[in-house]
């Protein structure tokens, strides 16, 4: 194998999570239509992930198969090439696909986490506003009542103050609630651009 594939590999290995005590390791199973789509694209993922090599052009044109170009000050010319992906078995290269999937779910199952997380905030601060509206709001119309029979004036002062103090609250309230809607409404949106990245890529991949 490649030193560079197994560098490749092990890197890959180091970003996987440790499963954690007395879990069994969760396996992704492939179907046999999804390893075809796999190999079909084999040459691009590799390239892309940078398990290539450079082939020059023994002829100083460019042609088709070697579409890319460069300058070489040492040879005073253009160079022309192309990219070579790095030779591997189709079982080395699934395993490679394994990987990165096996990463990618538990990167997604950590930003759920983080979502979840996010959302219990959220919502704990929007409810302690709003108890904090309601414990404002009866206990300053009481002490307003109270002050009825003694200062009329001192009573609607206290009684605006406290209808306003509680009208914040509720506010601050509805903005924490907001703001969870908001951070989910990204969340979808965010899925939907990746669902339609990989479609695009799939009908680049066909029209290939």
């Amino acid at each position: 194998m490649d030193e560079r594939v197994e560098q490749y590999i092990a890197n890959l290995q180091k970003r996987l999570p440790l499963p954690k005590f007395g879990e069994p390791e969760e396996e992704i199973v492939l179907s046999d239509q999804e390893i075809k789509q796999l190999l079909l694209d084999k040459n691009r993922f590799l390239v892309d992930k940078g398990l290539f090599d450079k082939v020059y052009s023994p002829y100083e044109t460019s042609s088709p198969e070697y579409p890319k170009v460069e300058y070489s000050t040492a040879k005073g010319r253009y160079l022309y090439y192309k990219y070579q992906p790095v030779e591997m078995t189709d079982e080395t290269y699934l395993q490679i696909r394994m990987l990165h999937k096996k990463i990618a779910k538990s990167r997604q199952v950590k930003q759920e986490q983080v979502s979840n997380d996010i959302e219990k905030k959220y919502s704990s601060i929007a409810t302690l506003m709003y108890i904090f509206a309601a414990i404002v709001l009866i206990f300053g119309v009481i002490f307003s009542i109270i002050c009825f029979g003694v200062d009329v004036f001192t009573a609607i002062v206290c009684l605006v103050a406290v209808l306003i103090q509680g009208v914040v609250y509720i506010y601050l309230g509805n903005i924490f609630n907001d703001m969870d809607d908001v951070r989910q409404e990204i969340a979808e949106l965010t899925k939907e651009i990746d669902s339609l990245k990989s479609e695009i890529r799939n009908i680049q991949d066909n029209i290939k």
